[in-house]
């Protein structure tokens, strides 16, 4: 939960496909890959796989 201001607060809901895309992402990474070599696998930039390891859904 994220504070927007005073009594507001956001909730961040994650779909299931991006849990797992993370889960792989983090997988991957723990298996000694680099950011370049997943994102070629994965079809997205080496920015978007830093983003998804990090949990950055933007």
């Amino acid at each position: 939960m994220s504070h927007l201001g005073p009594g507001v607060y956001a909730v961040v809901l994650r779909s299931a496909e991006e849990l797992t895309r993370r889960q792989d992402v983090l997988g991957l990474r723990a298996a000694g890959g680099c950011d370049s070599a997943i994102a070629r696998q994965l079809g997205v930039s080496r920015q978007r796989v830093y983003q998804i390891a990090h949990g950055k859904n933007h």
